[in-house]
């Protein structure tokens, strides 16, 4: 572990301890489509064109405590699917669909700022993906992609690895309903770290943007001595 690292987690460990407050636990699920750009970046394809971005559902579960007014720490469990399509260059041009989906695995830390009547947050951390299924599809043309039938593929036969770890970062708005619980919009972007296809001709990330609008329910609270 490098020491710039050592000192910010020692840091943000003594703030979190020294300050007398309000500790809380609080469980949310949060809906999402991602991506304003393309989910899966393309590094390097010698056989294809990317097409236009698309835009995915998803929904994620969380649960976060909140040390003090500055500092919470959140992990969430979240289902992403990441769909992208491509006009490939064979003979006969034909535009290829993926569908890939993960369950992944955020551990964020966020900072809260009350600005008036709502909270300005900012969070970052690790991300980590497992894949859980794959498909695709080839039609004609991009007009005809939502007819397409979808193969479900093998990650193993396809060299697709399942695990990816990317790290993300974001910002959005919390605000308080009724005293009881709080409502959140913010906006993110996941940097994908780990080249998913197995294959010297080709190079895939996992990169892109997300809005995400959720609720989060105290479960439990106690005040720091």
């Amino acid at each position: 572990m490098k020491p710039a690292f050592k000192h910010l987690c020692f840091f943000l460990i003594l703030v979190a301890l020294s300050d007398r407050g309000l500790c809380q636990i609080s469980v949310g699920v949060k809906g999402h489509i991602s991506t304003i750009g393309a989910p899966l970046v393309e590094k390097q394809d010698f056989f294809s064109k990317k097409l236009r971005p698309t835009f995915n559902p998803g929904v994620s579960v969380f649960g976060e405590y909140k040390m003090n007014d500055l500092l919470a720490v959140r992990a969430e469990i979240a289902f992403r699917q990441n769909r992208s399509h491509y006009r490939m260059r064979y003979s006969t041009p034909t535009v290829h669909t993926s569908m890939v989906n993960y369950i992944r695995m955020p551990l964020l830390l966020k900072l809260s700022q009350n600005k008036r009547w709502v909270n300005l947050i900012v969070f970052g951390g690790p991300n980590f993906g497992y894949g859980v299924g794959i498909s695709a599809a080839e039609t004609v043309d991009d007009i005809s992609i939502n007819n397409a039938t979808f193969k479900k593929l093998n990650f193993r036969e396809y060299q697709i690895r399942r695990f990816d770890f990317a790290l993300t970062v974001g910002l959005g708005i919390e605000k308080t309903v009724a005293n009881k619980f709080r409502t959140s919009l913010d906006i993110r972007y996941d940097y994908g770290l780990i080249d998913i296809v197995k294959d010297p001709f080709h190079s895939y990330v996992n990169r892109g943007f997300a809005i995400e609008m959720g609720i989060l329910i105290p479960v439990s609270s106690s005040m720091k001595k």
